[in-house]
């Protein structure tokens, strides 16, 4: 698909806009908003802007919604904007039959209508004063980074690829096709020095000459798709070799890959990630970590070969994608954490290693202009690397230590052991080793400070005695070489920093704003230019953070990283010059961060509930700003700082208020956490396994990776403000870390370190008196209760959540003390809104609905059409009898191969439209299957797993399930409900419980993670709800109209069968995931709106129960507009 845009000024300030969509599929629409002069977020056009026909505002008012015209394979919409105030408009296109966005290569496409405004427009410039920083009134969302996943859906958008494509990139295209397989074109180096063999005879293709290390054969003129090009063809046998190395020539010209030979690295036939293996590599990217794993003895000679073999596999790591880039990341950490020999028998200048990194760290940049999808995996990446740099920055490390020894009269000892390991082969050790030097000079020569530092860091005397060069001595200085010791170690620090500190803000302040240095008879003539094109005002933003860094307290400090990392930002999603330098620059700022916040734990232990909330706050907009997809955590940033501004005004609400996004914020944090796991883990599972990485250090891989970085800073913040929250608002008992539902024999331990390894032989709920964070969960426990509240990112609370183990805080000790007591002790819809329609009040209605009813599925498979799908069932059905759950399965997708008999259709058709529903298939044969599949699916969850071994589980027959099909209209929710009619906690039948989320229901009655919000109601007192908790499901579901088929089966509301929600739901549509903004939603900031929705639902309740004489009823139903709506009701179980 190709889309023209065609702006023409027409009278005054009226601007028309003409976009023309060609070689369209299906319907197109436009989600469009305009933006003003030095904004850089758009905004929906003000009211009575003359809008194109059709044009519809979205649920959340955010954009406008316009389709397009079609006519044959072309579809065109016009925009007629007469607003001098809007500058530009912004837009993505939408399939919405297919739920499919076109992107401009991840981002909106912009579309400018006049000149952009001039500098006066720009937002105001930072104030700093000795103590402070005033920092931009910028809006949250400004911060936000959605980044596609893929790039096909943007090349279909623009008709174009990201990446012009060659003739070669078309012939290889058409030579997959031919063939149905992979090419293997990519540009690898040899690596190490491998012996090359001349081929068998038995493998040369015909007309080659035999040589004697090597064999020539001609290419021959051939033609594909028109495309005339020269081929050779050799065959080889499958596994024989690993690879070819080969260079061409023409004539007498050698063509060669640079000075190298080209070399086709044959292990690459694999795939690129390994998804169903049983040799540990599931989830990997297997070739390339196998391809490490061979190269590793290679890499050990130096950091040189390490860095110059990773710059070389960074294609392979790039075409195997996200996988490929969680290997070079696991492979670079391993290295860092020194689980890797970085030098053996090999010695190599300082400026070699620099040039090596330099090359990597280029390369790993192209990716990150390239790839925005990948930036957050590129920055871990870079983080364990380091800078780098060409030249001199390499050679200073090897020339300024001996103008450090000749100017401080240190030419022996330690210090010339540490000037020959430099010499020969330096390493990120080196640091460490300045550091060790500097205190133990400032402690007046205290040998104990300086191996103190040396060990702390991960540096022992036998790591010092490993080295090629080793360091046998201790240093043995002079109370007067002090202070110009420290002055020439401190300068030289920089250098050091410079190649092996991914994270040294110093240093990369300094690369990115230019120096000159002013030590005398040291490093003179050295000068670093500053970056082009960085923001006014920034250097001095740079110098203020510089200044403060070592403040005690660190609010201004952190305020100022903040805004040193915001104004970064631009440059870092542009294609600027030294984008490497920026990049490193802002890793440094983000550590800084983190360890500021950590700094200031102390000062905080008896902090007000406000001053924990507002650097929880600051650690979220960190945390948001590295990473990928941000918008959630910036929806908890706007929460925070809601928060903040209700505590400021001595609402009531705020504790409940801030709890809720408190939940949001560790949840998203838990989602984090499992991200990388499912990322990283299996990469370091299988390349330690490869490497002989020792076991512990694997297991603890992506735990290590996440307290690294801000996230478990917050994670402590988050534990410290819940109880006192808890307490303010006066909040339950139980915090739940892993929620799931469990039952089992309760047993009480003293500590969970001195059983996690032992094993249970029956379902076992522990009762822990003591959890560090650290242990494993013995096998057999289903859940883990305790007072003790370990954090959220400990290995204990990851391992509860992977393995679906319930794990919960108790706050109250006297529940703790009832549960240890109990040790060894084991813890209708269709017929119902036929019989509301007409009845309830008329503020409340019922979706229109019709039903499938039971016995409809066993006409439909007995059909003479769908004898093979019976037959099929039946042989399955008889494998699952035997015990084969593998069956349940099979019998799902063999039952999505029923046809409709054309009785049914007729019948069901006359129903819908007899009942005023729209019939799907007036819009196409598409739509009807769509809704065919709908209803398939629904008798097919009949066999879901969870239903199956819950009929066994009470000994019902689960041939004797039947399942009716209730089909109802969507309605187009603002907010959806669960009401019980007596409180489920309580058991008091005089008082309303409901639920309420944001969307549709499916967030509030499926699993979706999140709490909605909740009240009750006393039923003497509709008029006066009292809310319980606010919503923190970070995700709502929003659909168009359309139709959906609920499941309604006769074993729902049996008793002891807990059947309800265990069959599907299914909307013939699918769903819009959005993440929710609280802060914008008058359910939560509206007082009089609040009571007013709640107070409709819980009377809707009340109603509903009288209606059924009295019996408590579980309620589904929906707000749209400020009215309610009955899904469904069914007796409370």
């Amino acid at each position: 698909m190709y889309v023209q845009v065609d702006v023409k000024p027409s009278s005054g300030s009226m601007v028309e806009i003409e976009l023309v969509a060609t070689n369209t599929g299906s319907a197109l629409a436009l989600h469009w908003g305009a933006l003003q002069p030095g904004r850089s977020e758009w905004v929906v056009p003000p009211a009575g802007m003359r809008l194109p026909e059709g044009t519809t505002r979205t649920h959340d008012d955010a954009a406008l919604r316009t389709p397009f015209k079609t006519s044959g394979s072309n579809s065109t919409l016009k925009i007629e904007i007469d607003n001098p105030g809007l500058e530009s408009i912004e837009f993505v296109i939408v399939d919405e039959a297919q739920n499919k966005w076109f992107k401009n290569n991840g981002q909106n496409f912009q579309v400018h209508m006049r000149p952009p405004a001039g500098p006066h427009h720009q937002g105001q410039q930072h104030s700093a004063t000795a103590g402070s920083i005033g920092r931009k009134n910028r809006d949250v969302m400004q911060l936000l980074s959605k980044n596609a996943s893929t790039g096909d859906q943007v090349n279909e958008a623009t008709g174009t690829t990201s990446a012009k494509c060659t003739v070669l990139d078309l012939f290889i295209k058409s030579l997959q096709e031919k063939h149905g397989s992979q090419v293997l074109c990519k540009k690898v180096f040899k690596l190490g020095e491998k012996e090359i063999l001349a081929p068998p005879p038995g493998i040369v293709p015909a007309g080659s000459t035999l040589l004697e290390m090597a064999c020539e054969s001609p290419f021959s003129d051939a033609e594909l798709n028109g495309l005339h090009h020269q081929v050779l063809e050799i065959e080889l046998d499958e596994d024989s070799y690993r690879g070819m190395p080969f260079v061409l020539r023409s004539n007498q010209t050698w063509i060669k890959n640079g000075t190298s030979d080209f070399y086709l690295d044959f292990s690459r036939r694999t795939a690129k990630s390994s998804e169903g293996t049983s040799d540990g590599s599931k989830g990997t990217a297997k070739a390339l970590l196998e391809t490490i794993a061979d190269l590793e003895e290679d890499a050990q000679r130096s950091l040189m070969h390490r860095f110059n073999i990773a710059a070389d596999l960074i294609d392979q790591a790039k075409d195997a994608g996200q996988l490929g880039l969680a290997g070079l990341l696991v492979w670079m950490r391993f290295m860092a954490t020194r689980q890797l020999i970085w030098n053996k028998n090999y010695n190599v200048k300082p400026r070699e290693i620099s040039q090596a990194q330099d090359r990597f760290t280029d390369n790993l940049q192209s990716l990150y202009k390239m790839y925005p999808q990948h930036r957050e995996m590129l920055r871990m990446i870079m983080y364990t690397v380091g800078r780098g740099g060409q030249g001199d920055v390499g050679q200073r490390i090897r020339d300024e230590i001996l103008v450090i020894q000749r100017n401080n009269d240190c030419m022996g000892g330690m210090m010339e052991e540490w000037h020959q390991k430099l010499h020969n082969n330096t390493s990120p050790d080196d640091v460490v080793i300045c550091q060790a030097l500097m205190d133990y000079m400032s402690s007046d020569l205290d040998i104990k400070v300086y191996w103190d530092t040396l060990n702390k860091n991960g540096i022992t005397k036998e790591r010092l005695l490993s080295y090629d060069h080793p360091i046998h001595s201790e240093p043995n200085l002079k109370s007067e070489q002090k202070e110009g010791l420290l002055r020439d170690l401190t300068n030289y620090m920089r250098s050091l920093k410079a190649v092996h500190s991914g994270a040294d803000l110093e240093s990369a302040i300094g690369t990115c704003t230019g120096y000159t240095s002013e030590s005398q008879g040291f490093m003179v003539g050295v000068e670093v230019n500053p970056v082009k094109g960085l923001p006014s005002g920034f250097p001095e933003l740079l110098k203020f953070v510089l200044d403060h860094i070592e403040d005690k307290s660190v609010e201004s400090l952190v305020e100022g990283l903040l805004e040193a990392r915001a104004e970064l930002r631009t440059l870092l999603l542009s294609s600027t010059e030294r984008l490497k330098d920026l990049i490193f620059l802002d890793i440094a700022l983000d550590s800084t961060v983190r360890t500021a916040i950590e700094r200031s734990f102390e000062n905080l232990n008896n902090a007000a509930p406000e001053k924990i909330m507002y650097f929880i706050s600051l650690v979220v907009e960190n945390l948001a700003l590295s990473t990928d997809d941000n918008e959630n955590l910036l929806c908890c940033l706007k929460g925070w700082n809601h928060a903040l501004e209700m505590s400021k005004h001595s609402d009531d609400q705020w504790a409940l208020y801030a709890k809720a996004f408190l939940d949001r914020t560790r949840l998203a944090l838990a989602t984090k956490g499992e991200e990388y796991h499912g990322i990283l883990q299996p990469s370091a599972e299988y390349l330690g396994s490869l490497l002989g990485i020792e076991q512990w250090t694997v297991n603890i891989f992506t735990e290590e990776i996440i307290r690294s970085g801000s996230a478990a800073s917050l994670s402590l913040l988050l534990n410290r403000l819940d109880p006192v929250l808890r307490n303010v608002a006066n909040l339950g008992s139980w915090q739940i870390i892993s929620p799931v539902d469990v039952a089992g024999y309760v047993v009480v331990v003293d500590q969970l370190l001195t059983v996690q390894h032992k094993s249970y032989d029956k379902p076992t709920i522990l009762v822990v008196k003591g959890v560090k964070g650290e242990e494993e969960i013995p096998d057999g426990v289903v859940a883990v209760l305790t007072p003790d509240m370990p954090d959220v990112l400990s290995h204990v609370s990851v391992r509860a959540r992977n393995s679906k183990v319930l794990f919960a805080t108790c706050f109250d000790p006297n529940i703790l003390s009832e549960l240890e007591q109990n040790k060894g002790k084991v813890g209708a819809k269709s017929r119902n809104i036929a019989y509301l329609n007409g009845k309830v009040p008329s503020w409340v209605s019922v979706p229109t609905s019709v039903a499938l009813p039971f016995g409809t599925f066993e006409t439909v498979l007995s059909d003479k059409i769908n004898k093979e799908v019976a037959q099929k069932v039946k042989i399955l059905t008889e494998k699952l009898d035997q015990g084969e759950l593998g069956a349940l399965n099979e019998i799902r997708n063999v039952l999505l191969n029923l046809t409709a008999p054309t009785y049914l259709v007729s019948e069901l058709k006359e129903k819908m439209q007899g009942s005023g529903m729209p019939w799907p298939g007036d819009e196409g044969e598409q739509r009807w299957e769509q809704a065919w599949t709908a209803i398939k699916k629904v008798w097919a969850s009949k066999w879901n797993e969870r239903a199956y071994l819950s009929t066994r589980k009470v000994k019902l027959d689960h041939s004797n399930l039947s399942m009716a099909v209730l089909v109802q209209q969507v309605v187009s929710a603002d907010y959806a409900f669960v009401i019980h009619t007596t409180n489920p906690s309580s058991g008091e039948r005089s008082e309303i419980y409901a639920e309420v989320v944001k969307g549709l229901g499916e967030t509030l009655v499926g699993a979706y993670p999140g709490r909605a919000m909740s009240f009750v109601c006393s039923k003497d007192n509709l008029e006066s709800p009292k809310v319980l908790g606010y919503p923190s499901k970070p995700i709502g579901l929003f659909i168009q109209k359309s139709i959906i088929f609920r499941s309604d089966s006769n074993g729902e509301d049996l008793e002891g069968y807990a059947g309800a929600g265990l069959y599907d739901s299914v909307p013939m549509d699918k769903e819009e995931q959005v993440v929710l903004d609280y802060t914008t939603d008058p359910l939560i900031t509206d007082c009089s709106f609040r009571t007013s929705t709640l107070s409709s639902i819980a009377r809707a309740g009340y109603d509903i129960e009288q209606l059924y004489g009295g019996s408590p009823q579980d309620i589904e139903g929906v707000v749209k507009d400020g009215k309610i709506y009955i899904v469904q009701t069914r007796p409370q179980m």
